[in-house]
């Protein structure tokens, strides 16, 4: 885990967040890939379970664990075990089905969001989110994801291809609008029972 972009001494765990730069390598994002792209996309909803490309423009699978991504799951989970432990100290229960996100035309964007409303299993708060980073930076313009910082500013997270990303998942983050090229991440969260 890294830990560089904690700008004080004291973690904040609404506004910062852990990055792993080399969380997979290269040949294990291609494989991955090649694997990803064998599934089914389609038009990605919004929180309503409806389309609106308003606030989100992407196309999306969702990626259960199985025996093709079983130990991506678990490099996951050790990732996110640590972290928590380390910084935030959520009561986390389960992981939900990843989702494989491509953004892949001009203007496919995610407007700000919080994940914590989004997920609607009786008894349960999304706490922690995680994005991987699946394209090489030089692949698109623009598509950056950027993460809300207590100055009341944006922040790019890294571009690097299989990096991640954990932070909370009552930060408010946004995927910019592509340019040109295609963005490809993978993304997750992780519950507990309810904060309050």
């Amino acid at each position: 885990m890294n830990g560089e972009n904690i700008t004080n001494k004291r973690f904040n765990a609404l506004s910062d967040f852990c990055i792993n730069r080399n969380f997979l390598t290269e040949e294990k994002c291609n494989q991955l890939l090649d694997n990803l792209n064998k599934l089914e996309l389609k038009t990605a909803l919004v929180d309503n379970g409806k389309i609106s490309e308003e606030i989100r423009k992407c196309k999306v699978s969702i990626v259960h664990r199985d025996d093709v991504f079983g130990n991506l799951y678990d490099d996951i989970q050790e990732f996110v075990l640590s972290c928590n432990e380390r910084f935030y100290n959520f009561n986390l229960t389960g992981f939900e089905p990843l989702q494989y996100l491509v953004y892949d035309e001009p203007g496919a964007h995610f407007k700000t969001h919080i994940d914590t409303s989004y997920y609607y299993e009786a008894g349960v708060d999304r706490k922690l989110s995680f994005t991987i980073q699946l394209s090489d930076e030089n692949e698109y313009e623009g598509g950056d994801l950027e993460m809300w910082r207590y100055e009341a500013k944006y922040q790019p997270v890294i571009k690097q291809k299989g990096s991640i990303v954990l932070f909370s998942s009552m930060t408010p983050h946004r995927v910019t609008p592509v340019i040109k090229g295609v963005r490809r991440s993978l993304v997750g969260w992780i519950y507990g029972p309810p904060f309050c």
